[in-house]
């Protein structure tokens, strides 16, 4: 899955994961590629340094050097992950953690983490995307000191998707993430599935926005069209129907469709519950 973000593919990258059986990787109108992986317990996607990535593509926060927009687009649909971050010899400033407490509150992919690092008696649960009605708008966590984080020298959390809940249309939290050596996303279950959105021109440079959301079976959504042009990506069988036609398109899992109409609404048509994307270029 290499891209214009990674230098020729070295032994600073981590990739295990695999093209899932019966699918293959698809360029989407020339506007970008996109893959459905599979990992088993214990394979991870990540890198071991920073080496593995072209610096050129590095777009830094504006409150910090050490933050930079995400590189890569991965989208979770089933299985466990942990999702680690090693700050050891990478100079991550009291400052910068504080910048990284503010970027996603309460946001509902961090939400029903079951396990922690820092774990919830050295920081509080909540700033790790649960209630944030301690953390005020510097960073400032209620009730811990600047020493106690100063001190943390790793971060990871542990997650399942069936404890996944977004309810409503929700911009993806992969916005930022921790320009360091090394960072990964482990598969913690067999079976776990990644998919993986590769814009032709980079994302953010392109301004490809990515937006998510969970149907439970027999539910339905109202979906717009957003930006120009609009992509609904689906994870399982549903029905997207055009309301001011009221015409029905049946869409099967792994489907990516282009949206013409402004009005849809999606039905989740299975027996278990619905993970779509949608992609568009903001405009």
């Amino acid at each position: 899955m290499a891209s214009e973000h990674d230098l020729e593919e070295t032994l600073d990258s981590v990739f295990d994961f695999k093209i899932l059986p019966g699918t293959e990787s698809n360029n989407i109108d020339n506007e970008f590629h996109l893959t459905v992986l599979k990992g088993n317990k214990g394979d991870r996607i990540g890198r071991m340094s920073l080496n593995a990535l072209n610096p050129d593509y590095f777009d830094l926060h504006p409150d910090s050097n050490k933050l930079m927009k995400s590189l890569h687009c991965w989208f979770w649909f089933s299985g466990g992950i942990k999702v680690f971050t090693d700050f050891r010899g990478q100079e991550i400033t009291l400052a910068d953690k504080r910048v990284y407490l503010k970027l996603s509150p309460e946001h509902p992919e961090t939400q029903n983490i079951v396990e922690v690092y820092p774990p919830p008696e050295i920081l509080p649960e909540h700033i790790m995307g649960l209630p944030y009605e301690g953390v005020d708008d510097s960073g400032n966590i209620l009730g811990v000191s600047d020493e106690t984080l100063n001190a943390i020298e790793e971060t990871w959390g542990k997650m399942y998707y069936k404890d996944q809940a977004i309810p409503e249309w929700t911009r993806s939290v992969m916005e930022y993430e921790w320009k360091v050596d090394r960072s990964y996303i482990e598969a913690i279950e067999d079976d776990t599935i990644l998919v993986c959105m590769l814009p032709i021109e980079s994302r953010w440079r392109a301004n490809w926005e990515v937006e998510s959301i969970i149907i439970t079976p027999g539910d339905t959504k109202t979906t717009i069209k957003k930006g120009a042009p609009c992509y609904l990506f689906s994870g399982g069988p549903c029905e997207v129907t055009d309301t001011a036609n009221n015409i029905t398109h049946q869409f099967e899992t792994w489907d990516c469709k282009k949206l013409t109409k402004e009005n849809y609404t999606v039905k989740n048509t299975g027996n278990e519950k619905l993970k779509l994307l949608r992609f568009y270029k903001n405009v």
